[in-house]
């Protein structure tokens, strides 16, 4: 089984578009698929990327 690591991308709080794309293309591979938020307030950023399908 794979596992995918997407390190999210974001700017002033708001998740990149790109993420979604690259989580699409994750789950076409398959596997156990984690998203990384890396910032030094994370929690909007976290949000939307807990809201992604998938």
């Amino acid at each position: 089984m794979s596992k995918i690591l997407i390190i999210a991308e974001h700017a002033n709080g708001q998740l990149n578009p790109s993420t979604a794309k690259c989580l699409t293309a994750a789950k076409q591979i398959g596997g156990d698929i984690d998203i990384a938020v890396f910032a030094a307030d994370p929690a909007a950023v976290a949000a939307a990327a807990a809201k992604l399908d998938g």
